[in-house]
């Protein structure tokens, strides 16, 4: 749990809820569960990249995706495209 003082500086309040562990856990299992609906959705795993590198990622799978005329133009990936974690 992340102390009040912390909390603050975020300008959250300390019964937001923001760094409790249960709270955490809660919100990582609700978005599997979102992921799991949605297996066409590409996931990138951004852990220890900084700001640049993620941009540079999406752009990279963007112009993989649509520039070269694999997506279907709604800004969401193909339904029969591979979920793919980067």
């Amino acid at each position: 749990m992340l102390s009040p003082l912390a909390l603050n500086h975020l300008g959250m309040a300390p019964e937001s809820g923001y760094g409790d562990m249960r709270h955490v856990r809660e919100e990582l299992e609700w978005s599997r569960q979102v992921f799991e609906k949605h297996p066409a959705w590409t996931v990138l795993d951004i852990t220890g990249k900084a700001i640049e590198e993620t941009a540079s990622s999406l752009l990279e799978r963007y112009r993989a995706q649509f520039e070269s005329g694999q997506g279907n133009g709604s800004g969401a990936a193909s339904p029969a495209a591979p979920r793919t974690k980067a």
